[in-house]
């Protein structure tokens, strides 16, 4: 998760010296009026669905700091830089109660997993149980801040 956030951070969005520069104009040309003349044509969206490392891929990709979000070609929100970091930079403590939740909630009368999260990275100890390991695997996987998750066997 460190490095997801020093790529969001800086090395990936150093200033763009565009951003702060306009083409020249003739002297006799208005400056622009309408958002049309200055806006970018072929935009960068993703949908709810998309995934935060794809999000995270484009921004660094394209090198951009936010992108529109669409649902059936309608604008319905922003995510930017800020909303990812927000959500990435939670402290290991806080994942691993969300983490817990997220198991105690699916399994709140039978199985129990131990829980450890380190840099964002789950880990999942607990008896071998095939269906279930896969189900706490995804569970863990959902809490926003975790990278990846890693599940230990334990016992025979």
């Amino acid at each position: 998760m460190g490095d997801v956030l020093v790529m969001l951070v800086r090395g990936e969005f150093e200033a763009d010296p565009r951003a702060t520069m306009l083409p020249p104009r003739a002297a006799h040309e208005p400056p622009p009026r309408r958002v049309m003349e200055v806006m970018t044509r072929e935009p960068v969206t993703v949908t709810e669905t998309t995934d935060v490392t794809r999000v995270i891929d484009l921004m660094v990709g394209k090198r951009v700091k936010s992108l529109p979000v669409v649902r059936d070609e309608r604008v319905v929100g922003m995510v930017s830089r800020r909303d990812l970091m927000a959500t990435l930079a939670r402290p290991d403590e806080e994942l691993r109660s969300a983490v817990v939740e997220a198991l105690r909630e699916h399994y709140p009368f039978g199985l129990s997993w131990d829980v450890t999260v380190r840099d964002g990275v789950a880990e999942l100890s607990g008896p071998p149980h095939e269906h279930a390991d896969h189900i706490a695997d995804l569970l863990a996987g959902t809490v926003p801040g975790i990278v990846r998750v890693k599940h230990l066997r334990r016992g025979p």
